[in-house]
C-alpha cells in the first residue's frame, strides 16, 4: 500500500484505499488524496537529524524539566503536597502525549526533529517512543556503562543510539 497522502484535520497517514482516518476518523472527501496538512503532525523527511539538534533537544527538555521541578518545590511551600505532584503528573502526561501522537518532545518540536519508526517512517507511537526508548533504557540505566554506551552510539553513521535500537527507531528532521 502506498502512502496517498495526509489527514487535513490530524495530519495522519493516508493509504490510497482508506476511507477513513485510523486516528481521528474523519472521512475522506470525495476525489480527496488527503494532501492538505494540518500542524497535528511534523511532515516527515529522510534527513537524519543532526547530532547536535539531538542534544540540543535534550538539553532543552532538561532546562524545561528542571523548571517544571524547581516550580513544585515552590508551590509546595505555599500549597498542599498533592498540587506540585498534580503539576508534574501534568507536565508528564503532555510529554507522553506528544511523544505518542507526533514522536516529539517540547525539545524536538523547538527544533523541528521527531522520532520515527526506521522500517517505514511513520509515528513510532506509545509503545516505541515511551516504553521502549524511555522506560526500557531508564530501566537498564543500572547497568554499568549503559549510559555511556548509549551516547556514544550516536556517533555511528546512522546516528542511532542504544535506546532507537531498542525501539526501532531514528531520529529524522521533521
Amino acid at each position: 500500500m502506498t502512502a496517498a497522502g495526509y489527514c487535513a484535520k490530524c495530519g495522519n497517514r493516508f493509504t490510497a484505499s482508506d476511507r477513513f482516518c485510523r486516528d481521528c476518523g474523519s472521512t475522506r472527501p470525495v476525489g480527496s488524496t488527503f494532501e492538505a496538512r494540518s500542524n497535528a503532525r511534523p511532515r516527515v523527511t529522510d534527513e537524519l537529524a543532526t547530532r547536535s539538534s539531538r542534544l540540543a533537544a535534550v538539553i532543552i527538555d532538561g532546562v524545561v524539566l528542571f523548571a517544571v521541578v524547581l516550580f513544585g518545590i515552590a508551590l509546595s511551600i505555599v500549597s498542599p503536597p498533592w498540587i506540585p505532584f498534580l503539576v508534574f503528573l501534568g507536565y508528564v502526561g503532555f510529554e507522553v502525549y506528544f511523544l505518542s501522537r507526533n514522536g516529539q518532545t517540547l525539545g524536538k518540536r523547538f527544533l523541528n526533529i521527531a522520532i520515527v519508526r526506521k522500517d517505514t517512517g511513520e509515528n513510532p507511537g506509545f509503545i516505541r517512543c515511551v516504553l521502549l526508548r524511555f522506560v526500557v533504557s531508564t530501566l537498564l540505566g543500572v547497568i554499568p556503562f549503559y549510559a555511556l554506551v548509549d551516547i556514544l552510539l550516536i556517533l555511528r553513521e546512522d546516528r542511532r543510539c542504544l535506546h532507537d535500537f531498542l525501539a526501532g527507531t531514528i531520529v529524522v528532521q521533521a
